[in-house]
C-alpha cells in the first residue's frame, strides 16, 4: 500500500478539500479513515489534537490543530498550532489582519471528540471559543494561536496533552503519522513512510494507512518513534490541479505537503531548540 517517491514536478501547495458526506460531523468522513480508538497502543499525542470550525465566505471552514508545549507547563499559555490558510475568510490566498481577527474571535476548538472503534459511541467534546493570533508564517502555512482559556481550566476540563518538539532532529524519520478530524468527524489517524524535504516543506508520496480530507488541514505530523511534532498538514499536490472534489485514501497516488515546525513562533516558544511534551494527566 505504500506509495514511494514524489511527483516529478511539485506545485504550490493548495488546501486539501476532499468531499465529505453532509452534514459535517461524526460519520461524515470517508470509510478509509481510521479512528484513533482502533489502535492497540495508546498515543498520548492524540489528546493534543483539536477539531477547528470557523465562519468563511463559503459558510464554514474546518480544520485540525495541535497543542504545543511552550516550555512552561501549567504556568504557560495554551498554545495551538494550525494551518494559516484556515484564517483566509474569502479564500483568495491572502490572510488580512481583519480576517485573522475575525477567525480569532469566532473559531471553535473542540477537544476529546473521539468515538469507539466501531463509531457507535461518541464522546462529548470540550469546546473553547476564541483565540489570539500570535505569529504567522503564510509561506509555510503555519499559525500559532493562544486559546482564550487558562491552561489550568483547559487541563481541568479537557484532559489535554501538549506535544514536544526538537528543531535539531535530522534526518527526517522513517515512519510518521498524523492525527486529525476529517470532515469534522471524530479523531482519526493516518500513517506514512519516508518523508522528504522539498523546498523547505516536509513531503510524503502518499499514505500507508488512513486518509486525509477537508478538515484535516492543520493536522500535526509526528515522528512515530518519538512522538515529536515535525510539521502541520498544508495541502495535496498533483501534476495538474489541487486534489479537490475527491477523497484521498491510502493507496491513491498523491503528493502531500506539511509546513515544517520551525522557529517562526519565536519568542512565544522561547529560544529553545527542543522541548519535551507536557502531560498534566494523572
Amino acid at each position: 500500500m505504500l506509495l514511494g517517491g514524489l511527483a516529478a514536478a511539485l506545485e504550490t501547495p493548495q488546501p486539501a478539500q476532499a468531499l465529505c458526506t453532509p452534514p459535517y460531523g461524526p460519520g461524515s468522513a470517508d470509510s478509509c479513515n481510521i479512528r484513533v480508538s482502533c489502535l492497540l497502543d495508546e498515543l498520548p499525542e492524540r489528546r493534543a489534537v483539536a477539531k477547528i470550525r470557523a465562519p468563511s465566505i463559503a459558510g464554514m471552514v474546518a480544520g485540525s490543530g495541535v497543542l504545543v508545549n511552550n516550555g512552561y507547563g501549567i504556568e504557560g499559555a495554551p498554545y495551538l498550532l494550525t494551518a494559516a490558510h484556515l484564517l483566509d475568510y474569502d479564500g483568495n490566498g491572502d490572510v488580512t489582519e481583519a480576517e485573522a481577527n475575525n477567525f480569532a474571535i469566532q473559531a471553535e476548538f473542540a477537544f476529546g471528540l473521539e468515538a469507539d472503534c466501531g463509531g457507535g459511541s461518541v464522546a462529548e467534546p470540550y469546546v473553547v471559543q476564541g483565540a489570539t493570533v500570535l505569529s504567522e508564517d503564510e509561506g509555510f502555512d503555519l499559525v500559532l494561536l493562544q486559546l482564550d482559556i487558562a491552561s489550568a481550566d483547559l487541563i481541568a476540563h479537557a484532559d489535554p496533552y501538549f506535544v514536544g518538539w526538537n528543531l535539531d532532529d535530522d534526518p527526517l524519520p522513517l515512519h510518521v503519522h498524523t492525527i486529525h478530524h476529517p470532515c469534522c468527524d471524530t479523531k482519526m489517524i493516518s500513517g506514512g513512510e519516508s518523508p522528504m524535504d522539498f523546498n523547505g516543506y516536509t513531503a510524503l508520496g502518499g499514505l500507508t494507512c488512513g486518509g486525509l480530507q477537508d478538515g484535516s488541514s492543520g493536522a500535526p505530523l509526528f515522528d512515530t518513534a518519538t512522538g515529536n511534532l515535525i510539521g502541520l498538514f498544508s495541502g495535496i499536490l498533483t501534476d495538474g490541479a489541487p486534489a479537490a472534489g475527491g477523497n484521498l485514501c491510502a493507496g491513491e497516488s498523491a503528493s502531500l505537503v506539511f509546513g515544517p515546525f520551525s522557529d517562526f513562533a519565536f519568542p512565544y516558544l522561547g529560544a529553545q531548540t527542543a522541548v519535551p511534551p507536557f502531560d498534566p494527566g494523572p
